[in-house]
């Protein structure tokens, strides 16, 4: 999906909570990744941080895709962006697989970053651009020990 949409990328994971499934995700996709860290400070506040030296000149020109498992107030990602367009990143977008965002105002400020805001379809919502219910249901079959394709229905 990403290299359909976005060419060479760099998967950013927001926090050390995100660092198995950025890895995992950076090792099928064979591409580059990051991993910042993350400072609570309210239930709806976060402070994110790294060490930008960790992040090569050459990656600074490529897009950035922070990727994270939820999202509920859109409090991590909009850090994560703050700090990577701090840093230099000029092209960033997110992908979350289980989206909870519904505040306006937080949908408002990924448009007003220019941030493209992806999610899937794991919860009934609107607007999921990336469908992953076949691939889903394939992995769980394939986990049973019953590797048939699926059919929706």
């Amino acid at each position: 999906f990403f290299k359909a949409k976005l060419g060479d990328f760099v998967l950013t994971g927001p926090d050390a909570g995100s660092a198995g499934m950025t890895t995992q995700l950076a090792e099928m996709s064979k591409s580059p990744f990051v991993v910042l860290e993350k400072k609570r400070l309210t239930p709806d506040e976060v402070e994110s941080h790294g060490t930008r030296n960790l992040i090569d000149e050459k990656l600074l020109k490529k897009h950035f895709v922070i990727v994270d498992d939820i999202s509920s107030t859109g409090g991590t990602l909009l850090a994560t962006i703050d700090q990577l367009k701090e840093y230099g990143v000029k092209r960033i977008s997110c992908f979350v697989f289980h989206n909870l965002v519904r505040d306006t105002n937080v949908l408002k400020a990924f448009r007003q970053r220019k941030v493209n805001f992806f999610f899937s379809n794991s919860l009934p919502r609107e607007g999921y651009t990336v469908d992953i219910i076949d691939d889903v249901a394939q992995a769980v079959r394939a986990k049973n020990g019953d590797i048939r394709n699926i059919e929706r229905g």
